[in-house]
């Protein structure tokens, strides 16, 4: 009985030993999204969405590795990506499993915070990167014309992707349930999209001329909560 409870007592020391120097973690999160800047046309209109934005659901996934103290700060950086799907639209009437997708890839720098609580671990992080989604789809109206007689019909395409240049900031709350794992209990972003797509066209014979596009730039949100996962990392 005597030698469990010292070998309980050296696995415990151990762990916390290895927890106080590790300095690389994987973690996986539930999170939902918000991506702005999106118009629904008055002949579309009511669309899905009538908040002028797509609210995709999805995960987000990254690892960091954390190497230099600071004070009560500990610096590191991040490398994370996201997808998520939206079974609305905010530019037309059409729904459907997963008929918005988005997709995330940033690198960033972070840094988790020393508090008087050493069960509570805040962080905050600044990142860049690219988005990729179909929030704003395409409308075509193909005019022809026959016998003198002009037709003019109107289509609409979802699957039309754009990439958008991203910069994002993050804070969070890491709450640690044993030695290598946290229970990430909370993470809030913030930040915008810069770029534009054309969301409506003409074509006429063999010319296209594109007539409205999105803005040029894109709020967006995120909040979430999962699992990070902390690797030994003795240097």
């Amino acid at each position: 009985m005597k030698f469990c409870k010292w070998f309980g007592v050296v696995l415990l020391g151990l762990g916390c030993s290895i927890t106080a120097n590790a300095q690389l973690g994987v973690y996986a999160t539930a999170t939902g999204n918000w991506f702005g800047g999106v118009t629904c046309p008055s002949f579309a209109s009511p669309c899905a969405q009538t908040s002028g934005r797509t609210n995709p659901f999805g995960g987000n996934f990254g690892v960091y590795y954390d190497f230099r103290n600071l004070g009560p700060v500990r610096l590191g950086v991040d490398a994370r990506g996201a997808v998520g799907g939206s079974n609305k639209r905010a530019d037309s009437s059409s729904g459907g499993k997963g008929i918005v997708r988005q997709y995330e890839a940033l690198g960033g720098v972070r840094g988790t915070f020393r508090t008087p609580l050493h069960w509570l671990r805040p962080y905050a992080e600044i990142a860049g990167g690219i988005s990729r989604n179909n929030a704003n789809g395409l409308y075509t109206n193909t005019v022809t014309t026959n016998n003198g007689v002009t037709q003019s019909v109107l289509s609409f395409n979802p699957a039309v992707y754009t990439d958008y240049g991203l910069v994002k900031g993050f804070v969070g709350l890491d709450i640690p349930l044993l030695p290598y794992l946290s229970f990430r209990a909370i993470e809030l972003g913030e930040g915008v999209a810069f770029g534009s797509a054309p969301t409506l066209q003409t074509i006429t014979g063999t010319s296209t001329v594109v007539n409205t596009r999105s803005p040029d730039s894109h709020g967006v949100q995120s909040i979430g909560a999962g699992i990070v996962i902390t690797i030994p990392f003795t240097r």
